[in-house]
């Protein structure tokens, strides 16, 4: 069975030469591999090195973009299934024949297929490709409907027969400069089309730290609003669930450029001496550009599960001591001036034992500004709200705003769990539900409910968390 394997490529010849080198090494030989220069740098030279009748190699006169380059290869594709291929990206030899023995058994069933991948962070320098770190990302809990509020299916990972395009006429749209990807795997959907997902991993999706053009964190994100914006009118959904994921989606993406603003204002206007980054700028995470924004303005990095120097920046700190901070601050040879710290939330869990921690050592006089990458996440909401169906009876601490935070996120989705608060200072009653004080609490109520539920900015005080028996769940960022 015929594969052909479509690669749009534009002034990225060292690299289409890696991509083409990874497709030959396939252990499944039956496969095209149509190759599309979208208007760049003449490539033939680099397609003519390998001597081989499978690559056909196709020249655009002009740039069209993604989308169009991406449908002339479905166009031209001669093979029963389709692969993709960036032309920074690489497969790994078992990419074809895992994907295309699955599909010939479920010829029937399945329409398509996808796998997990590595997550590879590189720089080039002199011309070669060096691995900065590198992740796997295999994906659990796979739940189809979340892809109509934001998209975790890679197009280099999809695997598909030709008749979706064929016979049910599914490209890629070419009103769109990102998300095609995202928008073709939804309209497989949308045709009731069944999609596999793989666990194994069969590709290396690289990603760089200094601009080229799509693969670059920072490419098109600016654009990302308006994008998803686009996805969610193309794709309207009739699940009031959905809806709600998408509306606490776009306010996740919104932050984003407020954080973005925020941090430049204070780079450009407080003109901070040093900029010191806590966590490690190459954590993999959902939105991880953010922060080589302003990798190049770091001076340097305190990361708390280093494995990595990043270019001699970066000082390994398992815990927040205090002598150990001094160290690392004391090496640096300008201590003197405004000190911005950018902290990854998502690394650093103990984020106010440490900002305690920085003011014992400057004291109150020094100038220091401290901002927080912290963002909402509904993945994060779903698997809280996973912890607390769990649970039959709930208390809450505290009816602070935190805690009244917590009290509306469960109240609406399990208002009939909730029996107590806990606060020492607060009595009688609140929206009819009892409140307690903790000797009350740890004398006459806990073993009556299941679990003790409390807000981000919220600490369990001193009595209770000794003597609390049941267990406690703390609900870090709530949507």
């Amino acid at each position: 069975m015929l594969v052909s394997i479509i690669t749009p490529t534009y002034n990225r010849p060292q690299l289409l030469k890696c991509a083409i080198e990874s497709v030959l090494s396939q252990n499944y030989k039956n496969f095209e591999h149509i190759i599309i220069n979208d208007g760049g740098v003449d490539v033939s030279p680099i397609v003519d090195i390998f001597n081989d009748k499978r690559l056909k190699l196709i020249n655009l006169k002009k740039n069209y973009g993604r989308s169009i380059v991406r449908n002339i290869g479905l166009k031209h594709a001669k093979g029963d299934i389709i692969a993709y291929l960036d032309d920074d990206v690489l497969f790994l030899p078992n990419h074809l024949s895992l994907a295309v023995d699955f599909l010939k058994k479920n010829w029937k069933e399945f329409s398509a297929c996808f796998t997990a991948n590595y997550y590879t962070y590189e720089d080039i320098i002199n011309g070669k490709r060096i691995i900065i770190e590198r992740k796997k990302r295999i994906l659990k809990d796979i739940n189809f409907d979340n892809l109509f509020v934001s998209n975790f299916i890679d197009l280099n990972s999809l695997v598909h027969k030709r008749e979706l395009y064929t016979k049910y006429k599914i490209q890629f749209n070419p009103v769109l400069k990102v998300y095609v990807d995202w928008d073709f795997v939804l309209n497989i959907i949308k045709n009731k089309l069944k999609i596999k997902y793989i666990p194994k991993i069969t590709h290396d999706y690289r990603i760089r730290l200094k601009p080229d053009n799509v693969s670059h964190p920072k490419s098109s994100k600016k654009y990302i609003l308006h994008y998803t914006k686009l996805i969610y009118k193309f794709h309207p959904v009739n699940n009031k669930e959905i809806e709600e994921k998408r509306i606490d989606y776009l306010q996740v993406i919104k932050k984003i450029k407020n954080k973005i603003y925020y941090i430049n204002h204070l780079i450009n206007n407080k003109k901070p001496n040093k900029i010191i980054l806590v966590g490690s700028p190459l954590r993999i995470t959902k939105f991880n550009y953010l922060i080589l924004n302003f990798i190049d303005k770091i001076n340097f990095i305190i990361d708390f599960e280093v494995k990595k120097d990043y270019k001699k920046k970066c000082y390994g700190i398992r815990n927040l001591s205090i002598k150990r901070l001094k160290e690392i601050l004391n090496n640096d040879k300008d201590k003197d001036g405004t000190i911005l710290f950018i902290i990854n939330h998502y690394d650093c869990y103990k984020i106010y034992l440490f900002k305690r921690k920085i003011r014992e050592i400057f004291g109150k006089d020094k100038k220091i500004y401290i901002t927080l990458l912290l963002f909402n996440n509904w993945k994060q909401n779903e698997i809280w709200l996973k912890r607390i169906n769990k649970s039959k009876k709930i208390t809450i601490f505290g009816l602070g705003k935190s805690g009244k935070m917590t009290y509306e996120f469960i109240k609406k989705y399990y208002p009939e769990k909730i029996k107590y608060f806990i606060d020492d200072n607060v009595k009688g009653e609140y929206e009819s539900i009892p409140i307690v004080t903790t000797d009350e609490f740890l004398e006459k109520y806990q073993y009556e409910v299941d679990i003790v539920v409390f807000g981000k900015y919220q600490h369990l005080n001193p009595k209770l968390l000794p003597n609390l028996k049941i267990p406690y769940l703390r609900l870090d960022n709530i949507v």
